[in-house]
């Protein structure tokens, strides 16, 4: 299992960060399905900031079996104009499932 970090670094209050990538690869010898989960959905708000999941079009239900099968999600964060100035977190989970 790989993990990967994204930085928004800071915004300002009352902005949406510009898009950042997850990228992904599976490599599978029959075909699988893709899921993420974040937490706790798809676009969370935690302290008042929404984080956006943008998911691949390629990341099916079935896809079919592959080496290095590839996946991009885009994700923003957008800080309300009340937000407290503080550092935040948020862990989303992948996982490949055979069919």
């Amino acid at each position: 299992a790989a993990s990967q970090t994204l930085d928004f670094q800071a915004l300002d209050p009352g902005t949406t960060s510009g898009a950042l990538d997850v990228d992904l690869s599976v490599t599978s010898n029959k075909a699988f399905s893709l899921t993420a989960v974040p937490t706790p959905d798809a676009n969370w708000t935690t302290n008042g900031l929404t984080l956006n999941r943008t998911a691949d079009p390629l990341n099916l239900a079935s896809n079919p079996k592959g080496e290095d099968v590839a996946f991009t999600d885009s994700y923003t964060i957008t800080v309300p104009g009340d937000a407290d100035p503080i550092s935040y977190a948020a862990t989303v989970i992948y996982t490949a499932t055979q069919l």
